[in-house]
């Protein structure tokens, strides 16, 4: 597809690949802008349902209007059917990248997990569920006037359901399982149907808790054994595995992690109002933390490329506070996420599967 155009974008280069599509990087014909273009393989552009999932996408983030969510400039379908998607085009780094490198520093991750309760409460504002939260679907910013230099953009609405439409004609809406296993709430692992905000808590919970500890909650050796475990078994304290972790903040994951979701938190702005009460309201705003911590006040040199700029602000305390902790991590046996009927993203293959790695790391994937 390279040179082509795609509305009235020009296709500059592949910037990764997945079971269902490509990314390509493009710059309109016009005014040069530059942005991220996902394309549905031709072979499946075809399928009804595929082409209304890839659309629901477009359609959630038509209606949102949030800094930490990823702006949809168009969509719409080539004369050969294919069907595609404009986005903004980001530079930063995955947060499922970064945490291949360890947990993270306690502030840290109670600064991202904060910028995702805004921008996912924003979403349930407009009655929209992601669904999908998970760390490949989070996206590490360099942004300056952003509490430790990051800001998070929430990529991937296209499995997000729109409360109160109708879905009965959507065969996935009500009988397939849809989601990632790691990261889903119980009720989602019971069926997809009915899911309510609530759902994206408790993913947000299991989010935090790998930042926190290195591992997800739960980790077993296949799909069904992890859909288990969510319904029925209580995760590991994150103190047991990380002693560093600071009771208050264990008790905010384990109430994100409630099975039941009277238990949860109610909405995400009280997620927001729990992270606040343990960090003091630090990262209430979008300016630079004041602290004395070297985490948080990391320079991005000038000039600097993104991923230069990231690993200056990110890495900072990464021997002091999390190098430690990450050597003394028992490590269990990798979590098989294998095939799960409709539980891929928007181009991803089967539930928990990676996208091909993109040439730099940019682009909305």
């Amino acid at each position: 597809m390279i040179h082509e155009v795609v509305g009235s974008y020009k296709i500059v280069r592949l910037l990764g690949k997945g079971g269902m599509g490509e990314v390509y990087e493009a710059e309109h014909t016009l005014i040069g802008r530059r942005a991220a273009v996902k394309v549905l393989r031709a072979s499946i552009a075809h399928d009804p349902e595929l082409v209304a999932r890839f659309f629901n996408e477009a359609r959630a983030a038509a209606l949102l209007r949030h800094p930490g969510l990823v702006e949809v400039f168009d969509f719409g379908q080539q004369t050969d059917g294919s069907a595609w998607l404009v986005m903004e085009l980001l530079e930063g780094q995955a947060l499922a990248d970064r945490l291949k490198a360890g947990p993270l520093a306690e502030n840290l991750a109670l600064g991202i997990t904060r910028q995702v309760a805004a921008a996912v409460g924003a979403a349930h504002a407009r009655s929209i569920v992601h669904r999908d939260l998970k760390p490949d679907n989070l996206f590490l910013v360099p942004d300056s006037d952003m509490p430790f230099g990051v800001r998070v953009k929430v990529l991937d609405f296209g499995i997000a359901k729109l409360l109160g439409e109708d879905t009965s004609s959507v065969k996935t809406s009500t009988n397939a399982l849809l989601g990632t296993p790691l990261y889903m709430s119980p009720e989602q692992c019971r069926g997809a149907g009915g899911v309510t905000h609530a759902t994206d808590i408790y993913s947000l919970g299991a989010i935090l808790y790998e930042m926190l500890c290195g591992v997800p909650p739960f980790v077993r050796g296949g799909a069904g054994e992890l859909i288990a475990a969510h319904i029925a078994e209580q995760p590991a304290p994150p103190t047991s595995l990380r002693k560093e972790v600071r009771p208050e903040v264990e008790q905010l994951v384990l109430r994100c992690l409630e099975k039941q979701i009277d238990k949860r938190y109610r909405s995400l702005a009280e997620v927001c109002d729990a992270i606040d009460a343990v960090t003091g309201g630090a990262y209430a705003t979008g300016k630079q933390s004041s602290s004395s911590d070297p985490s948080e006040r990391a320079v991005i040199p000038a000039g600097a490329s993104p991923d230069e700029a990231f690993s200056s602000t990110m890495d900072a305390k990464k021997m002091a506070d999390v190098g430690g902790a990450a050597t003394e991590l028992p490590v269990p046996a990798a979590a098989s996420t294998g095939p799960v009927q409709g539980a891929s993203t928007t181009l991803g293959g089967a539930a928990g599967q990676p996208l091909a790695k993109p040439p730099a790391r940019r682009s909305p994937i």
